[in-house]
């Protein structure tokens, strides 16, 4: 087998993806995982932990419990508009594989060490998926289910799914809203729809930079913790890059897409 480090295609993903689903038939969910380009010998190689948690001050892909789980012959693809080929196919390819998995912490490795780095980490994918749940898709799919209610209905089948329990105020309240979606037009409607999902990530975003910059005094008292790990302490928080990652995460793990203000 030899796959293509192309950006117009994802081959190395695909790759990681099988591997790592073959790898937890045969053992259980990986702790840890390293992948291992060599250019001399064309090859890339998956390593795995399911036991021990790396070693994250050691970007050496000898210490996991199972060297070269899988390898691959590879060809280079065309560079990017950086002129880079594998170091960043190998960064889009893992966080790919995130859109399928749930991956554990990837350390990337190559023949000269200085270039090793870690794709992603554990703890920040797993506050990741946490925020885009609660934050967005819960609220994004409340949503969709309440206007489902009155759209593409007529106001007589909306008073007749009323269950017969329901208080007054509540039945009010119930047909004006239907008043309300129903008088909308198809583009109001969509710009609506856009509104919400724009205030929704505007929120997200807004407590996303609050931990960033670790603003005011309150802070302190407010402790988040992923795995016994700190919110504030976990990679690229506090360099001013959380706020950035949730683009990412979005577009990785959000059933709603990207968002809408870009």
């Amino acid at each position: 087998m030899k796959i293509n480090l192309n950006p117009n295609k994802d081959e190395f993903s695909e790759f990681l993806v099988a591997s790592t689903l073959e790898f937890i038939s045969e053992f259980k969910e990986p702790t840890a995982i390293g992948i291992e380009l060599s250019i001399s010998k064309k090859t890339i190689s998956v390593h795995y932990n399911y036991e021990l948690q790396i070693n994250k001050l050691d970007k050496s892909p000898h210490q996991f419990e199972i060297l070269n789980y899988r390898q691959t012959q590879f060809e280079f693809g065309i560079p990017n508009k950086y002129g880079l080929v594998y170091d960043m196919r190998l960064w889009t390819g893992v966080r790919n594989a995130t859109r399928k998995l749930n991956l554990p912490t990837v350390l990337c490795c190559f023949e000269n060490s200085l270039e090793n780095y870690f794709a992603i980490e554990t703890e920040l994918e797993l506050f990741g998926r946490y925020i885009i749940k609660f934050f967005r898709d819960d609220n994004l799919e409340y949503y969709n289910w309440y206007i489902n209610k009155f759209t593409g209905k007529t106001m007589e089948e909306i008073e007749n799914e009323i269950p017969n329990h329901w208080l007054p105020e509540l039945r009010k309240k119930h047909l004006e809203d239907a008043i309300f979606f129903n008088n909308l037009s198809s583009e109001q409607l969509s710009y609506l729809n856009i509104f919400i999902k724009q205030l929704i990530d505007v929120t997200a975003m807004n407590v996303m930079r609050a931990i960033d910059e670790n603003t005011g005094s309150e802070d302190d008292l407010i402790d988040i913790n992923i795995n016994k790990i700190k919110a504030t302490d976990l990679p690229m928080i506090g360099n001013g890059n959380l706020s950035g990652e949730y683009l990412d995460w979005c577009e990785r793990f959000s059933d709603f897409g990207p968002t809408a203000f870009l």
